[in-house]
């Protein structure tokens, strides 16, 4: 695994913040400077503004005013007269182009005399200026509010500027009647601002680069230490994943003796209890029947009778189900074989599903209680030990009929590279716990002496053993399901090989 530089990764990251950092001191800088300048350029051009509405009021109204009585700016030469006075009143001044508004927002008065008629309808800086306020923007050359006629790039300073009457010293007062608006070059405003975001731009990368630098050295033994705890860790770690290997190696021993010693312990008692108390008498009651059965053949007077007519019916059924019972006595047996030898073979699993269902046939109907199979047409085989793969049917099967409330449900599905066996019951289903728990050996939700806690567990290491997979869940419909997925071929298990 290729080992991580912190150094790389320090000097890295110090570069990117502090190109970072002086584009957002450069940003908000430039932004300071251009607010500040604007504010300034703002003052200037109001100033402006009210010096030039004083030359028009004194030296164009008022004298036009006296001589002929009304303003008309249709008249060419009132319209000649108050041109001659704007050009003379910015003709020292920086001003581009000068637009006299009125409040519904017509151009009543331009420098570019083509454009008088217009009207400004969508324009919130004009709409500042009619209640009062004075507002600039920057605008650039081929913005279409920029009417200053140049033909070369150039950023121009757009500012609105109220007009209001002015008293008889010439100070405005009253209500706003007009918008002045001015066009200055903004040239330098905006030279002054890249100046100012450039310079804090530099100043900002060298000072985070030369701190980067500095910090870097004490990073590199920073980061020889961190490989050298690095490598150990990584030794540490190889060492608890040979010991995790050991360790379930281990279990998986132990797993198989407990699948051992459950099956004695339980199925083997039970299976050799039956076989002595039920099939002594059973083989008695049988050959009683059988007996019988040959005397009334045999004797006339019997089969004459009229009180034995009946008899021989009976004496037939009462062998029939006595054979019947040798034959659940002999699934028995056949279910509790432990399987001494460890060799795998084919094994049927329909077969087994079947078997496990006559064995639990009569508890399940003792109890009120169904045991399904769902088995799809055709064998479907699995290479394992019989014995242990029975033990695994059975804990499921006696496990779903002590939750269910009135049936059990098995499903035998092929799977691709192996089968899928599903038992479902429709019970209360599984507790957050048991979910998590259920498959640890000794854990149990059944009252005390009820339970030895083995039996998930068994059936876990036995799937396990076979290299299959156990998943435990809840279905919508309620109750739960243990699905079991088992390999065609399972893995070949240690004392196999040896």
């Amino acid at each position: 695994m290729e080992s991580f530089s912190l150094t790389k990764y320090f000097l890295g990251t110090g570069f990117v913040t502090a190109v970072l950092v002086a584009v957002a001191l450069s940003l908000h800088t430039s932004s300071e400077v251009e607010h500040e300048l604007l504010e300034r350029s703002k003052h200037d051009a109001a100033r402006l503004a009210h010096h030039l509405n004083r030359e028009v009021h004194e030296r164009f109204l008022l004298p036009t005013l006296e001589k002929q009585g009304s303003i008309d700016l249709e008249d060419p030469a009132q319209l000649a007269e108050l041109d001659r006075i704007v050009r003379l009143g910015i003709s020292e001044l920086e001003i581009q182009a000068v637009y006299f508004f009125d409040l519904e927002g017509r151009i009543t008065y331009s420098t570019n005399l083509e454009h008088r008629g217009f009207v400004v309808s969508d324009n919130p800086n004009f709409h500042r200026a009619t209640e009062g306020q004075t507002s600039s923007i920057v605008v650039a050359r081929g913005n279409p509010l920029d009417v200053a006629g140049h033909t070369e790039p150039v950023s121009l300073l757009e500012t609105y500027v109220p007009v209001r009457v002015l008293d008889a010293e010439g100070r405005p007062e009253g209500e706003v009647v007009g918008v002045i608006e001015l066009y200055q070059d903004a040239t330098e405003l905006v030279q002054e601002t890249r100046s100012a975001m450039l310079d804090v731009a530099l100043a900002a990368t060298i000072g985070i680069t030369v701190l980067m630098l500095g910090l870097s050295l004490w990073v590199r033994k920073a980061d020889r230490t961190i490989e050298e705890r690095t490598q150990a860790l990584l030794a540490a770690n190889a060492r608890l994943e040979a010991l995790s290997s050991d360790l379930e190696r281990q279990v998986e021993d132990r797993t198989r003796r407990l699948v051992r010693a459950e099956t004695l312990a339980s199925v083997g008692t039970l299976a050799a209890g039956v076989a002595h108390e039920v099939n002594n008498p059973v083989a008695a009651i049988a050959s009683s029947a059988e007996g019988l059965l040959r005397r009334i053949s045999r004797s006339e007077d019997l089969a004459q009778h009229p009180g034995f007519a009946d008899f021989p019916e009976y004496l037939q059924i009462i062998r029939d189900e006595a054979f019947r019972v040798k034959s659940i006595t002999r699934n028995l047996l056949d279910f509790s074989r432990s399987g001494e030898t460890t060799q795998r073979s084919a094994v049927d699993l329909g077969a087994l599903l079947r078997s496990a269902v006559r064995l639990l046939e009569h508890r399940a109907t003792k109890e009120g209680k169904r045991l399904e199979l769902e088995l799809p047409e055709g064998a479907v085989s699995v290479q394992g030990d019989a014995a242990q793969l029975r033990q695994v049917v059975l804990n499921l099967s006696v496990n779903a009929l002590d939750a269910a409330q009135g049936e059990v449900r098995w499903t035998l599905l092929p799977d691709g590279e192996g089968a899928r066996l599903v038992c479902c019951d429709d019970g209360p289903g599984f507790g957050a716990e048991q979910l998590e728990r259920a498959c640890e050996p000794f854990f149990t939700s059944k009252p005390a002496g009820e339970g030895t806690g083995l039996g998930l567990a068994i059936v876990y290491g036995v799937v396990r053993e076979h290299g299959g997979e156990l998943e435990l869940s809840n279905h919508e419909g309620g109750g739960a399901c243990v699905e079991v997925r088992l390999p065609h071929r399972p893995p070949a298990r240690s004392d196999d090989a040896a």
